[in-house]
């Protein structure tokens, strides 16, 4: 399977960071990342961006949704899956015979399959399948302090049916994946207030899940991967330090824009509790939101 880098032509330094991390994976193909920086007006024009309170992205976030959207573009008009690869990603030791050996194992109808995700994000995933989901948290503090010594560490993952996690350091898709992807997640939109559209996320009233926030193409990923033939790789193979201070993608939002988004959340909480609320409720003071009951996990990579 192809694997192919998304990278800035101005980020030279993290190209080099990448090879200088990865330099026991082979056949890594470097693709000019789109940079969003000019194209929110174009992007609004050509309807690919609807712009309200549900939507914040930054310039370094339309270009690494573009920059996605191309490479699911180009896996469909090859007709083969590709691994899709940003600049921060620090593959495990044995990433090559541990991808070829997992993707083998994989249905003919498999979507996506991420080999890693964010570490100061909860990811969910179906443990026991007709049982139980689980609810895993990760020490990122522990990721950074040991992601130099990852490349010497060798990893037997797994695959489970993801249900939700935020980042995209490292995946592969298939064509009809890629299908689907750029069928939901374009154009840039706030996201529907679906109850299907919500399963991965514990938070929940009666029969309604708690709104996810698009700011980042991760965001709508998320919020299909349960509609979607997804994978999850545990433990990850692939790691990031998702370093916001350096990132091209997430930048530090100004007050009135994580007040935007604070404001957001209240506002379809609310809105969520009242659609949930039925006849059969009447006379019943509703309580806080409740948790699903899961199976919960805290990770520390740096122990794998």
């Amino acid at each position: 399977m192809r694997k192919v880098l998304i990278n800035l032509d101005r980020s030279t330094e993290r190209l080099e960071t990448f090879y200088r991390m990865n330099k026991h994976i082979k056949d890594v193909e470097r693709f000019s990342a789109v940079d969003g920086k000019g194209l929110r007006s174009s992007l609004k024009e050509s309807g690919l961006l609807l712009e309200s309170w549900g939507v914040d992205y930054s310039d370094g976030a339309l270009g690494c949704a573009l920059s996605h959207r191309d490479q699911w573009r180009c896996a469909i008009s090859s007709g083969g899956g590709r691994t899709v690869i940003e600049d921060d990603a620090v593959f495990c030791k044995n990433f090559e015979e541990e991808h070829q050996r997992l993707l083998e194992t994989l249905p003919e109808t498999w979507d996506i399959v991420l080999w890693g995700y964010c570490a100061d994000a909860t990811l969910f995933y179906d443990l026991l399948p007709g049982f139980s989901s689980c609810t895993a948290n990760f020490n990122q503090e522990s990721v950074r302090k040991n992601i130099d010594s990852w490349s010497e560490t060798s990893v037997s993952g797994s695959l489970f049916k993801l249900l939700g996690g935020w980042g995209i350091p490292c995946y592969s898709i298939s064509p009809r994946g890629a299908e689907k992807f750029l069928d939901l997640c374009f154009p840039i939109r706030p996201l529907p207030l679906k109850p299907k559209s919500f399963r991965p996320l514990r938070v929940k009233t009666q029969r309604w899940r708690y709104p996810v926030f698009n700011d980042g193409i991760d965001c709508p990923m998320t919020a299909f991967y349960p509609e979607l033939e997804a994978y999850v790789c545990i433990p990850p193979l692939v790691v990031t330090p998702n370093d916001k201070v350096i990132s091209t993608v997430q930048v530090k939002k100004k007050i009135w824009k994580r007040l935007k988004k604070k404001i957001w959340k209240w506002f379809f909480w609310k809105t969520a509790l009242v659609e949930s609320f039925d006849e059969s409720d009447r006379g019943k003071k509703i309580k806080n939101p409740t948790i699903e009951p899961t199976i919960k996990i805290d990770i520390d990579v740096s122990k794998v």
